[in-house]
């Protein structure tokens, strides 16, 4: 039985203990931007969802999610990619954007690319720019 991710709202880096999800947040935190998640796993964190909303065109951007290397495989991914779509449509976001840039020497572009296509998004071959269109899921 999946049991689904616990995460938690944190208003900045200074709420995050590990100090690689710290780092990383730290470099791309914009005070009037920025929503951020950090997952847990078994009390751990274990993982980071940066996410900007733009009220002017309705566009909300993954700005980064990173999963530390000791708990990939985990759906952890997966989970927080779910959740950036869930906090895109409440703020109001037609659309959900993000560019492919592998965070490590554990990943390459084409696999990343590949992984987040199977979430819906699409982009074209020659840009790291992907997107999906948000739906009413009341409306699909």
């Amino acid at each position: 039985m999946e049991r689904s991710l616990e995460t938690t709202r944190i208003s900045g880096p200074g709420d995050i203990k590990d100090s690689v999800l710290h780092t990383r947040a730290t470099e791309g935190w914009r005070d009037a931007w920025t929503r951020g998640f950090v997952a847990l796993t078994d009390g751990c964190e274990s993982g980071l969802l940066m996410l900007d909303f733009y009220e002017r065109t309705s566009t909300a951007r993954v700005y980064e999610i990173f999963v530390l290397g000791r708990f990939r495989q985990r759906r952890i991914g997966t989970g927080l990619m779910e959740l950036a779509e869930a906090e895109a449509r409440k703020y109001g976001a037609k659309l959900l954007e993000l560019e492919a840039h592998p965070l490590d020497e554990s990943t390459d572009l084409l696999t990343l690319r590949q992984w987040y296509s199977t979430k819906g998004f699409d982009g074209k071959s020659d840009t790291r720019l992907m997107s999906k269109v948000l739906r009413n899921e009341i409306n699909e």
